[in-house]
């Protein structure tokens, strides 16, 4: 009973380092869509978000840069940005895998999903 116990906690740490890992690098958001309406890149400010090993995250968005830290636990992903004046936002991973992502807000007064796509380098300018 005690090695299954083991094993369970093993295989949890595993998958959760998976999930990181697939989110480390450099993402276009391709599309928002907010209670129905669908916003594409350019429309929304061509935004390009970039997830590191060590839990940080930055989003650049019509030449801003917003800065925070991110959290993964099982298939929810926590964003707190280091501006006190906005408050966190948490989403559900439709997808995640090496070249996409799909999340989900949790909110429940706006139903938003954002789909980013896997850049091959960390610089907008290769798009």
């Amino acid at each position: 009973m005690r090695f299954f116990i083991v094993f369970v906690l093993l295989l949890s740490i595993c998958a959760c380092n998976s999930t990181n890992k697939k989110i480390v690098g450099y993402w276009k958001m391709e599309e928002v869509s907010i209670n129905g309406a669908t916003l594409p890149f350019e429309q929304i400010g061509k935004p390009f978000y970039s997830f590191d090993e060590k839990g940080n995250y930055s989003l650049e968005m019509n030449s801003q840069l917003e800065k925070g830290t991110y959290s993964i636990e099982e298939a929810t992903i926590t964003l707190v940005t280091s501006d006190n004046h906005k408050p966190k936002q948490e989403f559900h991973f439709e997808t995640c895998d090496s070249t996409e992502l799909h999340f989900v807000s949790t909110s429940i007064k706006n139903k938003m999903t954002v789909k980013l796509k896997k850049q091959n380098n960390n610089s907008p300018a290769s798009i």
